[in-house]
């Protein structure tokens, strides 16, 4: 019969599960040590670190059970009537004593989990700033708060990253771009996990401000290699509504991705572009616009 196990989990409880599984017993019956505590990294996924836990079965001391089996005294002394009834609380709560030891600490493991990946306050509503110096501040302070952030996380994540950020005031937007190696887990499938990054880091920097801030975040050229992309894809998509005169719907897209398509066609005069369907099927349509038969007589007129 094993009397002890290491074993793992995603929390506390589920490796605590698996070890009374294994060993068969109960909760009060094992002595518990925390190997390597668990973390569960930010976005609930990245940088996850589950919790390891070594289980030893408690010995039973030798003729507890003799001691607890002999009848009691027909005439006990009163004293030692005190003593005994107040020896059983203290025998019972040393007894459970690890348990409640135990919940306290799941407790505050809890906490600090939730402190890691709760999103920052939400940003105040966009104000006016008076003054073009008003906006400088804001901006250089939106960088040294968003730069911070992002030196922190790398550094949790234990990655080694390079940090450039810049700004355009007449836009109110700030920029940051990062580079290095073995990033892509920060990127995501089709960019959702830069997203998320990206919403973050505009809660971080707009959090204290007087005026909204527009942030962007690109890792490893992403977006700008995307946006390109993405470009060229929807002159593709023109031409082809252009040439056969019947809409063309798209392969549903995020959101960050639709509105690429639809800013590089927004100045086409031939097309127009709208999104259809909910959630994940949410998809960008182009249409030919009605005038567009006219529009390209009079240019060939011309």
């Amino acid at each position: 019969m094993k009397t002890e196990v290491t074993v793992t989990g995603k929390t506390y409880d589920e490796a605590l599960t698996k070890a009374l599984l294994e060993l068969g017993t109960t909760s009060e019956r094992l002595e518990v040590s925390v190997l390597e505590q668990g973390s569960a990294g930010l976005l609930g996924f990245i940088g996850s670190k589950p919790w390891k836990l070594r289980a030893v079965l408690k010995t039973e001391p030798i003729g507890r059970e003799s001691q607890t089996d002999e009848p009691a005294s027909e005439e006990p002394v009163a004293e030692e009537a005190v003593k005994a009834e107040e020896v059983i609380p203290v025998a019972e709560s040393g007894a459970e004593a690890p348990e409640e030891v135990r919940e306290v600490e799941e407790t505050v493991v809890t906490v600090e989990e939730e402190t890691a990946v709760t999103a920052p306050e939400a940003p105040k509503e966009n104000k006016k700033v008076g003054s073009e110096t008003g906006i400088t501040a804001a901006l250089e302070a939106g960088k040294s708060s968003g730069t911070a952030f992002l030196r922190e996380l790398f550094a949790t994540l234990k990655l080694k990253a390079e940090i450039e950020s810049d700004s355009r005031a007449a836009e109110k937007a700030l920029f940051f771009r990062v580079r290095g190696e073995n990033l892509g887990a920060l990127i995501g499938k089709r960019g959702q996990t830069l997203d998320a990054l990206q919403y973050l880091l505009g809660h971080v920097v707009n959090r204290q401000q007087d005026a909204f801030l527009r942030v962007k975040l690109d890792i490893g050229s992403y977006r700008e290699k995307q946006e390109n992309k993405l470009r060229g894809f929807a002159r593709n998509a023109a031409r082809r509504v252009k040439q056969s005169g019947e809409s063309l719907a798209l392969d549903p897209m995020t959101p960050n991705e639709r509105r690429i398509i639809h800013a590089a066609l927004q100045r086409d005069r031939y097309v127009t572009t709208h999104s259809e369907g909910e959630g994940e099927k949410r998809h960008v349509v182009i249409t030919l616009r009605k005038d567009a038969d006219r529009q390209k007589k009079e240019e060939s007129i011309k």
